[in-house]
């Protein structure tokens, strides 16, 4: 939904928002191309850009890592399984 925002461009704090949004979607590419190009103004106790974008990569990381987990992780067949 916040990717057909009217204005051009979009405010930095719907930038944060969708590329947070994006990436608990497992869409990391494209929340990651929000951010090259465009003007982040700093605000005191405001966010910051470094912080949504280090969010962005850490959960990409995460989920690369359990896609690694549960591709080693064996399978136990419940038919081997005797009393």
């Amino acid at each position: 939904m916040l990717q057909r925002y009217p204005g051009t461009p979009l405010p930095s704090t719907l930038v944060y928002k969708l590329s947070l949004a994006l990436s608990e979607a497992s869409r990391f590419g494209e929340a990651e191309a929000l951010f090259p190009g465009r003007f982040f103004p700093r605000e005191e106790f405001g966010t910051n850009v470094r912080q949504v974008y280090l969010e962005v990569k850490l959960r990409e990381a995460a989920k690369r890592k359990s896609r690694l987990r549960e591709r080693h992780t064996p399978r136990r067949n419940s038919a081997s399984v005797s009393s």
